[in-house]
């Protein structure tokens, strides 16, 4: 009871340092489309709303900018096309470029109990004697 209890309060702990280390930021969610260590750009594919058509847009990514897959911590030239990311950012000055701040990788787990999966024999199987 007590471990649970301690679990959620980190948990609430994490969410308040994320707030609180990018508020006043904007932040989007999209499919990675490209790369660029060298040039140190990222483009992603994001929809204005559900309904919308995904948008390309370019961003750079600033020198002290965290990039997490999972919970590592990794490097630009870690990312891959095709990936769902979060990106929190800077928009840029008029006309320029916005800047990506954070990269975090979506993990889609596979396998779990959710839409099928190996729930045991029941239902199922020779065991119906």
């Amino acid at each position: 009871m007590t471990r649970g209890i301690l679990g959620v309060l980190a948990g609430l702990l994490v969410c308040l340092a994320w707030t609180t280390t990018y508020a006043g930021y904007d932040q989007v969610f999209g499919e990675l489309k490209k790369v660029d260590a060298d040039a140190k750009t990222i483009t992603v594919a994001a929809r204005a709303s559900r309904n919308a058509e995904p948008k390309e847009v370019t961003y750079k990514v600033a020198d002290d900018a965290t990039v997490k897959i999972g919970r590592e911590t990794k490097t630009l030239a870690d990312l891959e096309a095709g990936k769902r990311v979060i990106i929190v950012f800077k928009e840029a000055d008029a006309g320029g470029t916005p800047t990506a701040l954070l990269i975090r990788v979506m993990d889609r787990r596979r396998g779990g109990n959710r839409g099928g999966g190996n729930r045991g024999n029941r239902g199922g199987g020779d065991n119906n004697n």
